[in-house]
């Protein structure tokens, strides 16, 4: 770990409900602070899972098709972090069970790559694993849209709001009529085509207005990029409302 004179990244969510965005690099043993059910837990993303994620990385196939690459992308991310051997632990357990401690003994936080397999993942370690993915493919000029990793609310159709994670991706100019992405990793949108519901990425398309909105802190209730392609393809799952509750009170 850093000495205590170096400056550590730092990736933290903004209680008040107003959104964090992040976009740089992620640097080894950069700390985030992530909220569980029960408490805080912080992620430390470690060497070991950067070399893992960048070598997954670099063996991926891509299309250069929008909907397939972040369909493989999302593959990827849930390969990572889920198997078929049973973990019996619950969420917060499995992070106490791999808490790391410095050399004095304080507890910094617990590993990305100890959740490897563990089948415990949610908004936020996926989020983060394919934000990884995406700024790596970003930089090495694979994909054209700029990826955002981002903290805020989530509130699904007839629920209450709740702290979630998911990336933004830039609107790519010479691509009109895509705009913004609203890219969730954790939450497939169930997609009707020829009569059929299907399992699809979580892809909404934003335009300018709800861009600004949302990373402004307010709430938007984005249409599925599916639906938005033509009419043959129909979002026939929940709603779900994006952004902040504490702005924006009107749901």
């Amino acid at each position: 770990m850093p000495g205590k004179e170096e400056k550590q990244q730092h990736i933290i969510r903004n209680f008040d409900g107003s959104p964090t965005i992040f976009s740089d690099v992620i640097e080894e043993n950069c700390l985030f602070e992530n909220t569980l059910v029960e408490g805080l837990a912080t992620i430390v993303i470690d060497k070991t899972f950067l070399d893992e994620m960048y070598k997954l990385t670099d063996s991926l196939n891509l299309s250069r098709k929008l909907i397939q690459d972040m369909s493989t992308v999302t593959r990827l991310v849930i390969d990572y972090f889920f198997s078929n051997d049973n973990n019996d632990l619950s969420r917060k357990e499995t992070y106490g069970k791999n808490y790391i401690t410095d050399e004095d003994g304080m507890i910094i936080g617990t590993k990305l790559s100890s959740l490897k397999g563990k089948n415990i993942a949610e908004c936020s370690e996926k989020s983060l694993a394919g934000f990884v993915v995406l700024k790596k493919l970003y930089d090495e000029k694979k994909i054209k849209s700029k990826p955002s990793f981002m903290l805020s609310e989530l509130k699904p159709e007839n629920g209450e709001f709740e702290p979630h994670a998911f990336i933004l991706l830039d609107r790519e100019s010479d691509q009109y009529p895509i705009r913004h992405l609203l890219f969730d990793i954790h939450n497939l949108s169930q997609i009707e085509i020829d009569g059929e519901v299907h399992n699809m990425v979580g892809l909404y398309s934003l335009t300018d207005e709800e861009y600004n909105k949302l990373i402004n802190g307010e709430s938007i209730t984005p249409t599925s990029l599916f639906e938005s392609a033509g009419n043959e393809y129909k979002d026939v799952g929940l709603k779900r409302t994006f952004g902040s509750s504490s702005i924006n009170k009107s749901y």
